[in-house]
């Protein structure tokens, strides 16, 4: 169990540094699309824009954004995926964890009765001694 609950923690972290990752990439892309508007108002500020030059800087920065787009597209797939398969082994070892312990409390409590002890009685008597007597 220890083991399965440290790789889940390692593969989490790997994919919150891999969405960390994209989610950067994504923010100098955005950058990079946003000078090429500030280029647009430079040639208008300075009178040389035309609509044909306006109509490449506006096609440019489609395309880019497209580009962008699908290449982030294509890098979150897997990690999607991942992320899914780490929801169902995460789900899948928690049920085994809860298993577990039903079989620990299972053991216990037939201990309990093979020793013959009545836990109520035996709370019953704490209660009244006021705590641990041996204090």
């Amino acid at each position: 169990m220890k083991r399965e609950l440290k790789i889940h923690h390692f593969d989490l972290a790997n994919l919150i540094k891999d969405v960390s990752e994209q989610a950067r990439g994504t923010k100098i892309n955005l950058e990079r699309a946003l000078s090429k508007l500030f280029l647009r108002d430079k040639y208008k500020n300075a009178g040389r824009m035309t609509p044909k030059v306006d109509a490449k800087i506006w096609t440019y920065e489609v395309k880019t954004l497209v580009a962008d787009l699908e290449y982030s597209k294509a890098q979150l797939d897997p990690i999607i995926a991942a992320i899914g398969k780490l929801q169902i082994d995460c789900a899948r070892t928690s049920e085994s964890l809860n298993q577990s312990i039903l079989n620990i409390q299972t053991a216990i409590t037939a201990e309990i009765k093979t020793i013959g002890i009545n836990i109520q009685t035996e709370i019953t008597n704490y209660n009244n001694v006021g705590g641990c007597s041996w204090w």
